[in-house]
């Protein structure tokens, strides 16, 4: 009657069409939940890096000293700023 290893042990291959489909999907759902978590990790490091580097008058995509600069074009990477 209860949970153990005899229980188990008959749970045998004629089973497995009823829990691999669940499974799979817990197994798709943990992993897609863990790339969307990196991605906005990935977003919200570069939002923070433009925020400093502009902040300290560099540019937003190399980090080139910008000050000084009147031209409003990053002579390191050619990006366009105002």
């Amino acid at each position: 009657m209860g949970f153990g290893l005899t229980s188990w042990a008959r749970f045998g291959p004629r089973h497995w069409p009823l829990i691999l489909p669940g499974a799979t999907a817990a197994a798709v759902a943990v992993l897609a939940y863990r790339r969307i978590q990196r991605q906005e990790l990935r977003w919200t490091g570069l939002t923070l890096r433009e925020q400093m580097r502009s902040r300290e008058g560099r540019c937003t995509v190399c980090g080139y000293n910008l000050k000084g600069n009147e031209t409003g074009r990053c002579p390191e990477c050619g990006r366009i700023w105002l």
